[in-house]
């Protein structure tokens, strides 16, 4: 997942979060399908999948019909396997099942005092639900439902990886930076 580039936040993102995407994508066909959902256009909430099928870079593109939530700059791992409805980590759970744990995590804004809590504030503040579960969903079933297909010609024992050397010093310094920052580093979670 792409972060949200039709977001008010842009000015505030990481510009190794702007990069990473161009940095992370093969420039070499590669033997596995890979898929990548984001912003239709930079301006735009609209969300569309761009697949690349094993042994190929050409792009294909599909409308998801889904916006990207302006309130949400990127997908946390912690997001992918809940729905934005979940009772207890979705963003907006059904109201019949809004009390079902007692508290909706996936629903807390926090403001307050930094250090009041017991818990690191960016743990609660990471996106616990997903906008494109039912993306997701759909995905799954229809690959549990396809016959098994033959791999890649580029999965073969004698294919070699490509050599897609990043030599972006400012870019991996930035990265770095970005992976030991924590917002109060003597808390436990």
């Amino acid at each position: 997942f792409d972060i949200n580039r039709g977001s008010v936040f842009g000015p505030l993102l990481n510009s190794a979060s702007e990069l990473a995407l161009s940095h992370l994508l093969p420039s070499q066909p590669q033997p596995y399908r890979l898929t990548v959902v984001g912003n239709e256009a930079a301006s735009s909430p609209q969300t569309q999948a761009k697949t690349m099928v094993a042994g190929s870079t050409l792009e294909q593109v599909r409308p998801l019909g889904i916006d990207y939530p302006k309130e949400i700059y990127s997908l946390s791992h912690v997001a992918l396997p809940f729905p934005m409805d979940d009772p207890l980590y979705g963003m907006a759970p059904r109201p019949e099942q809004m009390n079902q744990y007692g508290i909706n995590l996936g629903g807390l804004a926090l403001r307050g005092e930094r250090g009041m809590l017991i818990v690191n504030p960016g743990a609660l503040t990471r996106t616990s639900s997903n906008p494109f579960y039912p993306y997701l969903q759909e995905r799954v079933i229809e690959t549990l439902a396809a016959p098994l297909q033959p791999p890649s010609p580029l999965a073969s024992p004698q294919a070699k990886p490509a050599s897609d050397k990043r030599t972006d010093a400012a870019y991996e310094a930035e990265i770095e930076t970005f992976l030991q920052e924590t917002d109060t580093p003597d808390l436990p979670f």
